[in-house]
């Protein structure tokens, strides 16, 4: 369909608002290019920034990125993510469908062949970066 997905982050880089949640979003919308119009949908289970996204039949999948543990005016801080969320568009609602100990330190990216999930993770404080790679059929 003509449709396009945006999912909450981070709400402007260099400027922090106040100390409340409001420089970062959970908020997803969907936009219906033919019609001109966005319709809010179900908010993402936690403040992330970061992440990637892959879509698989009616499941976009949410991987990797930092949570916002603590919004500092000018400092968040942030703790590595190692969830992976699904999101079903069509019934507009979340769930947990597994978790992985890699230490993202937020970036990364992922990607879908055939029915495997590739996550390249990127660490910060190693030269080195991990590859996990899962079977959809686990979980999608």
């Amino acid at each position: 369909e003509d449709e396009v997905y945006m999912f909450g982050g981070m709400h402007c880089i260099w400027r922090y608002i106040d100390n409340n949640d409001n420089n970062f979003s959970k908020q997803v919308y969907k936009y219906n290019v033919s019609n001109n119009t966005w319709i809010s949908l179900e908010d993402m289970p936690t403040y992330l920034v970061e992440f990637s996204l892959v879509q698989s039949n009616d499941v976009i999948l949410l991987i990797g990125g930092m949570i916002v543990t603590e919004n500092k005016p000018g400092k968040p801080i942030y703790t590595p993510n190692t969830v992976i969320y699904a999101f079903d568009y069509v019934n507009n609602f979340w769930t947990s469908v597994d978790k992985y100990s890699y230490n993202t330190a937020g970036g990364g990216c992922a990607a879908l062949y055939d029915d495997l999930l590739f996550f390249i993770t990127l660490d910060y404080n190693s030269v080195y970066n991990n590859v996990w790679v899962k079977s959809l059929l686990d979980f999608c």
